[in-house]
């Protein structure tokens, strides 16, 4: 086990601080049947491009600098403490730099074990390069040889050229190696024969990493979806032949076994801008099952018609749900007729789930099938900062329907028994209602009546089973009401509220007086994009991040004053102002289209992948001098615990200031919320805990607390201004003073 883990860090471990590339890539010695490969081929470049991207520009803020001083302090010392205790252990130094990187490549790859192994588990073999700036590639070797040999964990075999190998024995069948060639290392832990085909000289690998690293991209990442599926078909061949046979059938009916290889490019432009590549590539070019019609899907442009102009988002889709059920129903009916101990699975799965083998294949089929295939291939949405979480301003999904009465009938015979299925579950977090929209009209006669208009669906949380660490939470979650209905004029409409989806079903989907293409980010997009788009998105979230922040601006005292947050090596009451965000910020942009045979999808925007993997970089930089500054408060800890046993603890002095402030900032907590819904402040505070139909537990966090007094029995006094309000508890005298005296403010 000590040896498997020794080899795993040599092979895995190590590379997570390095960084490889040059020379003879790693490529070129993976073999053909590679099912995942990571290369960074300029770790410097990478590096010096991100410093023009909407994060690094943050972090120059002057006020982010001032924000983050005592913590960038504590990170520096912190460095400076690690450096000395790897130089004492013979870690060269300059390694705990960025600058000693060059490059880096790992790849892996799997298959079932050859006819004449002795082993029962799949083949694999997992291979790594770095390359070291500085001349350190040779240093490290030795470093890692001398404490490996030295361990008795390795064996160091001269080859006849000269050089040497670093071998570590693991287990029977089973090797790792590590080796350096110039300014380069390479780790390498395998079983089995792969061949000797090379990665580098597939095809498909070369058009996907050219693709993948074309704009300036510094990383690529590749996997062999294909492979990897008849790798996972061969496996289950050996221990379970009917499975597989399963497995086969659902990949072709469906057309995964069509799928090549699923690549993807990250890095900055030349603009500062986060950009992202996927391409999936498919066998021979050619999309086979439910991605075969693909290659005629095109978005209807036009559908920008129905966007806002104050919309913030918004994306298009095309969609064929016919030809997705037809390709499902057809994996069914093979499914349904296979034989297993003489009685066919359709069978077996009418006995065992009714309701689904009823609605799939039984009875109910019809049904579904009239109502899949009534939709129609259009699909857009949008939100506006306006609308909250779904507000009738707030937008919502809009998918095409040419069937409604055949959507509407599905949906009639399956929500209802949906809806009694989550009954028979308490434990169920959500709830299902089934309601029927009631439409006020002024009849022929010039009289005011109310029909029955048409049902829509309501999902809720379920907050008696909502687990205790969430149940705080059940005020704001209480405000997501997932609602859906099927308008007249041809539309299903998905909203986060009722109100949204009540008002498309009363009056239809209509188009604005004045549409999203107005918006002068939005002109830009629409001229990058390709003639032909399978899907288009765009997202401005800078307005409704400021409101977000400031929002939360006016809770950071209550949360700043906890003792958790006073460990914090930051003052959480000097964040800097949302301009430091917002102001370095742009649009987020999304475009899919074919490309020679491949879907291909491409991301602009503030925040991408290669970000995210930046701030990996810098979390697992920063951790090491958190753990130790742990460890040494730890210590520090237990020393004046030791010297305070002698002690006679003083008498506990219960801080009441401190519970008042607490239950002040909870209410306003739910001023803040009761004024953002009803533009007014409540006259009193039995309005925070009144439920409303988007507030069903009132206002307040923690609501079943209800309106507490303060920690001397009194309640708070509030008064409505007109400009504002007076919030006080009235003290230890329990004397109203109007917030004066002994009074205690918020």
């Amino acid at each position: 086990m000590a040896k498997r883990l020794v080899a795993s860090l040599l092979v895995v471990g190590l590379l997570a601080p390095s960084l490889l590339a040059q020379g003879e890539p790693l490529a070129k010695r993976l073999p053909g049947q590679t099912l995942l490969y990571l290369e960074i081929p300029d770790v410097q470049g990478m590096v010096e491009s991100a410093q023009s991207s909407s994060l690094a520009r943050m972090y120059k803020e002057d006020s982010m600098q001032a924000f983050l001083g005592q913590f960038l302090t504590v990170l520096e010392e912190g460095w400076g403490e690690i450096r000395q205790m790897a130089e004492a252990q013979g870690v060269p130094a300059r390694l705990l730099s960025w600058d000693a990187f060059g490059a880096l490549e790992v790849g892996a790859g799997m298959k079932p074990p050859g006819p004449d192994s002795q082993r029962h588990e799949p083949d694999f073999y997992v291979g790594a390069s770095i390359k070291l700036n500085q001349g350190l590639a040779p240093e490290l070797y030795q470093f890692l040889s001398g404490m490996l040999v030295s361990q008795g964990e390795a064996q160091l075999v001269e080859k006849e050229d000269g050089s040497t190998v670093l071998h570590i024995g693991i287990a029977p069948g089973e090797s790792a190696s590590l080796w350096q060639e110039g300014d380069r290392l390479y780790g390498w832990m395998s079983t089995g024969d792969f061949g000797t085909t090379s990665l580098a000289g597939q095809t498909s690998f070369q058009g996907a990493r050219t693709r993948a690293l074309s704009e300036g991209r510094g990383l690529f990442l590749y996997f062999d979806i294909g492979s990897m599926m008849e790798t996972v078909s061969e496996l289950a061949q050996m221990g379970d032949p009917q499975g597989a046979a399963l497995m086969t059938t659902m990949f072709s009916s469906m057309g995964i076994d069509s799928l090549g290889a699923l690549s993807l490019g990250s890095g900055w432009l030349k603009d500062g801008s986060s950009s992202s590549i996927f391409s999936l590539d498919f066998k021979d070019g050619k999309p086979g099952g439910m991605w075969a019609s693909m290659t005629d899907y095109k978005v209807d442009m036009g559908m920008l018609d129905y966007i806002p102009e104050a919309a913030n988002s918004f994306s298009l889709s095309f969609m064929d749900m016919a030809i997705s059920w037809d390709v499902a129903k057809g994996f069914l009916e093979e499914l349904t007729a296979m034989d297993v101990g003489g009685a066919t699975l359709g069978d077996m799965w009418a006995q065992e789930e009714p309701m689904s083998h009823a609605w799939l294949v039984g009875e109910k089929s019809s049904l579904l099938d009239r109502g899949l295939k009534g939709f129609g291939t259009r699909m857009f949405t949008f939100a506006e900062a306006a609308g909250g979480f779904g507000g009738a301003a707030g937008g919502g999904t809009f998918i095409e329907v040419r069937d409604v009465e055949g959507v509407r009938s599905m949906l009639h015979e399956f929500m209802p028994t949906a809806s009694e299925v989550l009954k028979n579950f308490p434990e169920a977090p959500v709830k299902l209602e089934v309601k029927t929209l009631s439409i006020a009209e002024t009849n022929a006669d010039g009289q005011r009546v109310v029909r029955e208009g048409p049902e829509y669906y309501l999902m809720s949380v379920n907050a008696r089973a909502l687990p205790n660490e969430l149940k705080q939470a059940s005020m704001a979650l209480s405000m997501i009401q997932p609602t859906f209905g099927v308008t007249d004029d041809g539309w299903l409409v998905l909203g986060m509220s009722q109100s949204t989806v009540r008002t498309a079903l009363k009056t239809g989907v209509k188009k604005p007086e004045k549409n999203i293409r107005s918006n002068p980010d939005v002109q830009a997009f629409l001229g990058r994009l390709p003639s032909s788009p399978m899907q288009v998105s765009w997202n401005d979230f800078r307005g409704g991040l400021e409101d977000a922040y400031t929002q939360m601006q006016v809770f950071l005292p209550m949360f700043a004053a906890s003792p958790e947050m006073a460990e914090l090596p930051v003052d959480l009451n000097s964040l800097p102002e949302a301009e430091v965000f917002v102001g370095n910020m742009q649009p987020t942009e999304m475009f899919t289209s074919m490309e020679n045979g491949s879907i291909v999808t491409r991301t602009r925007g503030s925040v991408d992948l290669a970000d995210l993997l930046l701030i990996c970089a810098s979390g697992a930089c920063v951790a090491p001098v958190f753990m130790a500054t742990s460890v040494s408060h730890e210590a520090h800890a237990y020393e004046e615990d030791q010297a305070a046993v002698a002690e006679v603890p003083a008498p506990e002095v219960v801080d009441s200031g401190a519970s008042v402030q607490d239950e002040l900032n909870r209410l306003k907590s739910g001023l803040v919320v009761f004024e953002l819904e009803h533009n007014r402040y409540p006259s009193s505070l039995s309005e925070l805990v009144k439920p409303t139909e988007d507030y069903p537990f009132g206002f307040l966090p923690d609501p079943e607390r209800g309106l507490a007094n303060d920690p001397w029995g009194n309640p708070f006094r509030y008064k409505a201004l007109a400009d504002g309000y007076l919030l006080y508890s009235m003290g230890p005298n329990g004397v109203d003073e109007s917030g004066a005296g002994d009074d205690i403010q918020s």
